[in-house]
């Protein structure tokens, strides 16, 4: 590229610093979405500026050639040798871990008299951060030679479940704002809890621990279980009925994502 602008361009200061302006525009344009592009833009860049000083042109694009050649097979060579691989399922965990965090801290201020606002802000921060975090994990898995698109649905598939479990939790924050806490009565503590006990389990099956089944809490009974109660105490609002079904559904949904994930990066 940098070869066919000096041998077809005329070799004024006009023209090379428009070709410059061109090359950069291009880098940044096109080279987010493909390093190749990225490549050939900086280096007609870098060439045409080493030009601008004097150098011999035909002896930079020669130099520049070879050097991201080398470049090129080294790197190369070293994923061959060594591959790595983005760590996403840390990044998952740690999102997990954050709204079990999170939940739990709104959960205490439905079953206490005095409610922490600073501990569930710090909390909801948390979750942010993390959730940030986990989306920028998998656009680097995505941009890993050789991954493949049935590698990456499942995580974005599990990034829409946990958005909505964050809205659920976020939603009985703020109607728990409205009401007076109130002493905990053992279906709600064994709900939260079980909640709690689902998240954790995941996250250690995240980093590699072996959870067995019959370790799972069945939420969908607790669930029943607390609406059976019948204390209108703890449901001042019907959306708080409403938005602890869908933390059942979610995390319920998350557990089935995690395990068909998990069960696909099983060779054979």
């Amino acid at each position: 590229m940098a070869t066919a602008q000096f041998h077809f361009l005329p070799q004024t200061f006009a023209a090379q610093a428009t070709l410059i302006g061109v090359c950069v525009f291009l880098l940044r344009w096109l080279g987010p979405a493909n390093y190749g592009f990225f490549a050939m833009g900086v280096t007609s860049a870098i060439v045409l500026l080493l030009a601008l000083t004097g150098s011999e042109h035909r002896f930079l694009i020669h130099a520049r050639y070879i050097d991201t050649l080398i470049g090129g097979i080294v790197a190369l060579s070293a994923y061959a040798l060594w591959p790595t691989r983005e760590p996403v399922e840390h990044a998952l965990a740690e999102m997990l871990a954050a709204y079990r965090e999170y939940f739990g801290a709104v959960a205490r201020c439905y079953s206490q008299h005095q409610t922490d606002a600073d501990l569930a802000d710090r909390k909801r921060l948390g979750t942010r951060m993390a959730r940030s975090n986990l989306e920028a994990s998998v656009d680097r898995l995505a941009a890993e030679p050789g991954t493949e698109a049935r590698h990456i649905e499942p995580v974005r598939s599990m990034l829409v479940s946990s958005h909505r479990l964050a809205h659920a939790i976020m939603a009985l924050e703020a109607i728990e704002t409205d009401c007076t806490a109130t002493p905990a009565t053992p279906e709600l503590q064994r709900f939260v809890a079980d909640v709690q006990t689902t998240l954790a389990n995941l996250e250690r099956m995240l980093r590699g621990q072996k959870i067995a089944l019959p370790q799972m809490p069945d939420l969908r009974n607790d669930f029943r279980v607390l609406l059976a109660a019948g204390d209108l105490r703890f449901y001042p609002h019907a959306l708080a009925s409403i938005e602890a079904d869908t933390i059942v559904n979610t995390v319920n949904t998350l557990r089935d994502q995690i395990l068909s994930w998990q069960a696909q990066q099983i060779p054979g």
